[in-house]
């Protein structure tokens, strides 16, 4: 038995990285094809474009597994079952069950590698991607710091304290010169919104400054005339994405301390905490294409089914998300709706295999 499980296990990972390899290509084309329209702005170049689309990789690699599972368990049971071997197996003795959890146990076995590349380098690369094209692109227009934020905005400078997102900006100084390098005009923003094309801050303090006097403005809202992009503020702003669920956790509690809205976080924090059990759903989904009421279908018919199977999930996952936040129900809802759908579609498949 132990030759049949290691024979069994290596052909569901060598058609599982089968499936990876082609759909990272596939992934890096299209990275390609859409860096390829800010080549030129600013000092972001061809090599940066490569450096960028390699960083990125990694969180691409986590991201589609569960989808590399699925059509590469399809693929290479489906080549067994062409070649007669499976038929050999099921009449020596071997279930169903058993081979289902064959694959399953070289699912985990990947799914431990995969998992320390998405929650380990794969935020970290994606981060550093996305910062340096900020830099690149920027011209040096802004400056990270460990206390905030300096951007120039022609004869404006500004620092930021604390960046929610790159719309939802906290503690923002303002400081215009002439062009002499005289300070015109000193402001201060407790928080601030892009709304609407037009940065919009709250609760602003105004000090304008001449030579024989300084004139102090309160406001509770100022409409300030900035060409700043909100693209620019990825430099200081952390995604979901690239962060770690130990980070997503810390960050989330930082939230809800300071009530600020953590929907979008913690609907990324429960995605990633189920990821490993969705890559074993889509594991579980492949099996009845190979052995139920499809089992005589050519393997190019099952792998359209799986590859729709899959890019539904994507959908349904992108799909909930917005839902949560505009419903206002409870993210691991949204999270876990899709995995209970296909869950139960593999549950229902699998009853019709004999």
């Amino acid at each position: 038995m132990k030759i049949i499980d290691r024979y069994l296990g290596i052909t569901a990972i060598r058609g599982t990285m089968l499936v990876l390899l082609m759909l990272m290509g596939l992934s890096v084309f299209i990275s390609l094809v859409k860096e390829i329209g800010d080549i030129g702005t600013g000092d972001y170049g061809i090599l940066a474009v490569l450096e960028y689309i390699a960083l990125d990789l990694p969180q691409q690699i986590y991201a589609f597994f569960p989808m590399a599972c699925l059509l590469g368990t399809l693929l290479g049971l489906g080549a067994l079952a062409s070649n007669s071997e499976l038929i050999i197996l099921r009449a020596s003795g071997v279930s169903v069950g058993r081979i289902i959890w064959i694959v399953i146990k070289a699912t985990l076995l990947m799914l431990v590698v995969a998992t320390l590349i998405g929650e380990g380098l794969g935020p970290m690369a994606q981060h550093t991607a996305e910062v340096h094209k900020a830099l690149l692109t920027s011209s040096g227009q802004a400056l990270k710091t460990n206390q905030g934020t300096w951007i120039r905005d022609g004869e404006n400078f500004l620092y930021i304290h604390t960046i929610v997102d790159n719309k939802d900006l906290r503690g923002i100084s303002r400081y215009q010169f002439d062009n002499q390098h005289n300070l015109l005009n000193a402001s201060y923003a407790a928080t601030g919104a892009y709304i609407h094309g037009h940065w919009i801050m709250q609760n602003v303090v105004e000090s304008n400054i001449n030579s024989t006097k300084v004139t102090i403005t309160k406001m509770p809202q100022a409409d300030w005339q900035l060409s700043l992009s909100p693209n620019l503020l990825r430099i200081s702003v952390v995604d979901p994405e690239e962060m770690s669920l130990l980070q997503l956790n810390s960050y989330l509690s930082y939230l809800k301390k300071n009530n600020l809205n953590a929907t979008n976080y913690l609907l990324s924090f429960w995605q990633r905490l189920l990821q490993p059990l969705a890559t074993i759903i889509m594991v579980w989904l492949a099996i009845p294409f190979i052995f139920g009421p499809l089992r005589s279908s050519t393997m190019g018919l099952r792998v359209l089914l799986g590859a729709t199977f899959g890019f539904c999930f994507i959908t349904l996952n992108q799909f909930f998300g917005p839902l949560s936040t505009v419903y206002q129900f409870p993210p691991i809802l949204a999270a876990s709706c899709p995995l209970f759908l296909f869950a139960l579609t593999a549950w229902i498949l699998q009853r019709r295999v004999r």
